[in-house]
Order: structure tokens, then sequence, then C-alpha cells
């Protein structure tokens, strides 16, 4: 009974310090395509291509669009570049 008391004491402690344990933030990242099912009508925008999009709808139903709130200037869509070809920010 002791041994079994130890050994799960030593999880939890190990447990215990994976979770203090400091971690780094994850980046956020926009992804320029938006499914939408047809089903259900919910929307997701986990797609950083058309093509990607195209492949999760096959077979399924739904539509594919591009996401009209991206954030990147660049992906946006009233994108131009400047004159001296740098995009505008």
């Amino acid at each position: 009974m002791k041994k079994m008391l130890a050994g799960t004491l030593g999880i939890v402690v190990l447990a215990g310090a994976a979770c203090l344990e400091p971690t780094e933030p994850v980046a956020a990242h926009d992804y320029a395509f938006c499914r939408q099912d047809a089903s259900s009508g919910m929307r997701s925008c986990d797609f950083e291509t058309m093509e990607q999009c195209l492949a999760m709808i096959s077979g399924r139903g739904g539509s594919c669009t591009r996401d009209p709130f991206v954030t990147q200037s660049g992906q946006s869509y009233a994108y131009a570049p400047k004159r001296d070809g740098r995009p505008h920010r």
C-alpha cells in the first residue's frame, strides 16, 4: 500500500511540475480561406490555400471563400503595391 501511495504521489508531483514549466506563446496565424458547411452553415477559417479548402469540402458539400477579416495587407481584397513595389502598410 505504501509503494502504491508513493508512486501515486510521484506522478502527481511530476504532473504539477509540468504545469508550472514556463511555455512560449503560440504565434497567431490568419488563414486566408474559409469553408462554410452546407448543412449547418458553420464557417471555419483554417486553410492557407483554396486547394486545401476545396479538398475538405469534396464529397461533403459547402463552399470556400476568402476570409473577409484577414489582417495581413498582402492578402486583403483591396491590396495594391506602392509604385516602388512595396506593399501598403
